[in-house]
């Protein structure tokens, strides 16, 4: 199959992968045993003087249905909704927070901080992986800010109770992608970093009581897919972007908007097996 033109400069790129934890770190028989909570952290600046907007794009494998030890929701990342629904949690309640935390800009904006889910898009054409997008972020010149994927620990009544389960485990990958900006190119610095926090193995809810003397945390840098925490991207909307065939269908056949994945076709096409 021959490929659509690509862009001449790129519009994303992968950052790392990443890891969500909430299970013990040890069989529970073994005395020492703790839980750990671990999230994926994203810090980035933009180096420029002008604004842009972005979306993280995530991956992430399918629970294999043969596996009678877990479930779905114990493997995947999954939705606030109406239960039924693609990639709705059972309870209702997902089992995930993405959160962005700027640093710099008007404290009226979302109080410097932005709540909220990730955005499912369908699962990949072998079936072996699912693709989400973040909300679409505006950064100022010059903002650094934090971009977190946590487990939910703090769900509704009827939510998954994460921690009481200790099986909540979800790996995947990351990439970046510029959409509009002010300046033709923009220039970025990435630092993706795991953060665990360990607790005793008595501790059910994220309310319970715990002495600061049972916690303990690690900080991990991750190595990044470029091999450079400078990043230099161009935005799609300087481009006539023009996405493979193999991406072309897997948006008409998931009813995806085009918009929301405009950066990534070099990222789908390689994915989806273009």
């Amino acid at each position: 199959m021959q490929l659509s033109p690509q862009p001449a400069h790129p519009t994303a790129t992968e950052i790392s992968t990443f890891e969500l934890l909430t299970l013990p770190i040890a069989p529970g028989f073994v005395t020492i045993a703790r839980k750990v909570v671990q999230g994926y952290f994203l810090n980035f600046s933009n180096l420029c003087s002008g604004t842009f907007t972005f979306r993280l794009l995530l991956v992430i494998p399918t629970f294999d249905q043969s596996n009678q030890c877990d479930l779905p929701q114990d493997r995947e990342l999954t939705l606030s909704g109406i239960p039924g629904g693609n990639q709705i949690d059972p309870s209702g309640i997902g089992n995930h927070q993405s959160i962005l935390d700027i640093t710099g800009g008007p404290a009226a904006q979302f109080c410097q901080t932005n709540f909220g889910e990730l955005i499912y898009l369908g699962p990949t054409f072998n079936g072996c992986a699912k693709v989400f997008v973040t909300d679409l972020y505006k950064i100022c010149g010059g903002w650094s800010g934090l971009w977190t994927l946590l487990p939910n620990l703090n769900p509704a009544p009827n939510g998954p109770n994460l921690i009481a389960n200790g099986r909540f485990e979800v790996r995947g990958w990351s990439s970046i992608g510029i959409f509009e900006a002010e300046t033709k190119k923009t220039e970025l610095l990435l630092n993706p970093e795991l953060r665990g926090t360990y607790f005793p193995q008595s501790l059910q809810t994220a309310g319970d009581p715990v002495s600061p003397a049972d916690l303990s945390q690690t900080q991990t840098g991750l190595a990044l897919a470029s091999g450079r925490a400078r990043t230099s991207l161009q935005a799609a909307g300087f481009q006539n972007v023009v996405f493979p065939d193999v991406v072309k269908k897997w948006i008409t056949i998931n009813g995806i908007n085009p918009k929301l994945v405009q950066p990534f076709g070099e990222q789908l096409a390689c994915l989806l097996g273009g």
